[in-house]
């Protein structure tokens, strides 16, 4: 949705990013990185939110009757082009 909102504002609207408007993506695909998107996005640790995922499945599977477990994975922000933060 990103991408197409910062080719719509830039081509479309004739709008400046980020001098007119900031456009922030989330999940930070590869593609955010290219030099022709500069996307500024949110990072999730997707691997290291497997890996606990997989820790807490086994643990369930070996301890059925385990209390329950709260994780919060901390995202953080990539600031690139697209953006005025």
């Amino acid at each position: 949705m990103a991408f197409g909102a910062l080719d719509a504002a830039r081509t479309a609207l004739g709008l400046r990013v980020p001098e007119d408007v900031s456009i922030v993506g989330f999940d930070d695909v590869p593609m955010a990185a290219w030099p022709s998107f500069a996307l500024t996005s949110v990072h999730n640790p997707v691997d290291g939110i497997v890996t606990t995922l997989m820790g807490m499945l086994e643990r369930r599977l070996a301890e059925p009757e385990a209390g329950p477990v709260l994780h919060r994975p901390a995202p953080w922000l990539v600031r690139r082009g697209s953006a005025r933060l």
